[in-house]
Parts: structure tokens; C-alpha cells; sequence
């Protein structure tokens, strides 16, 4: 805001150099002003776009994947011995593996069978907080959870 405050004060009070302040208080906010993010120039919308992904990216990264599917995740737990946590159901690396009764939040289940014939779960272990997906038949829980999308 204040490159618009300095070059109000330069510039001659004229209908064109309003609109000029005007998008460079536009482009200073984080998506614009009541939906004039079109008046933003391109180069600063498309860093926006570029900020924003690299912080989904982040989050993914460090394993927070799962968060945005979740509406009530169903308390559980393991009940197998070394039931393994992957980064993506069937061929996904191992993160880590569980105890039996192990407590977990079940995020959400697969509607379908995957390749290997099995359903998976998306779960975040409660004791840990990491997540990951488990063989629905390696775990319980107790009430329903949402589908996977």
C-alpha cells in the first residue's frame, strides 16, 4: 500500500492515476479486493498462484495430505501385530508400523478395492500424529467414516 500511497502523492489527481492506486492496493492484498483480483496484473497474480502451491506442496510433503478429506474421522485402532503405514495405499513407503490396538482417528475409507484386492484407509495415528494409509482389514474402528475421494 504504500507504493500506491507514494505514487498518489506524485502523480497528478487524474482518473487514471486512481485506477493505478487503486490496482497496486489491489495486488498489496492476498486475493484482491472483493473479487477485483482481475485487476491485479498478471505477473503478480500468477506469484500469488505460484506461493500458494508451493505452500500445498510443503504441506504434502511433510505428510498433512490427508486433511483436506477429512469431515469426522472414526476413533480405531490396529489389530494386527506390525501392521505397516504407507505414504499411498498398496506400493506406498513404509512410514511406519503399529502395535496391536495401536489408537488411530480412521480419516477416510476406499469406497473400492485397489489393485492388490484390498481396501485402504487413510488414518492419522493418534499417539505420533503422522499419517498415512493401512489394509482396512489390519485395523477397527467404531464408526463411520467418510469415503475417500
Amino acid at each position: 500500500m504504500a507504493a500506491g500511497a507514494a505514487l498518489s502523492a506524485a502523480a497528478p489527481a487524474t482518473a487514471a492515476s486512481a485506477e493505478s492506486v487503486r490496482t497496486q492496493a489491489i495486488a498489496a492484498s492476498p486475493l484482491g479486493d472483493g473479487g477485483l483480483i482481475f485487476a491485479i496484473p498478471l505477473r503478480v497474480a500468477v506469484e500469488k498462484v505460484a506461493a500458494a502451491a508451493a505452500a500445498l506442496a510443503a504441506r504434502v510433503a511433510a505428510g498433512d495430505n490427508l486433511d483436506e478429506q477429512v469431515r469426522s474421522p472414526a476413533p480405531g485402532h490396529a489389530i494386527g501385530a506390525g501392521v505397516r503405514v504407507r505414504s499411498t495405499p498398496v506400493g506406498g513407503t513404509v512410514r511406519g508400523l503399529m502395535p496391536t490396538g495401536e489408537a488411530i482417528d480412521v480419516r477416510c475409507v476406499d469406497a473400492t478395492p485397489h489393485r492388490d484386492g484390498h481396501r485402504w484407509a487413510a488414518v492419522r495415528r493418534t499417539g505420533t500424529r503422522s499419517t498415512g494409509w493401512v489394509r482396512t482389514d489390519l485395523i477397527a474402528w467404531v464408526a463411520a467414516a467418510p469415503v475417500c475421494h
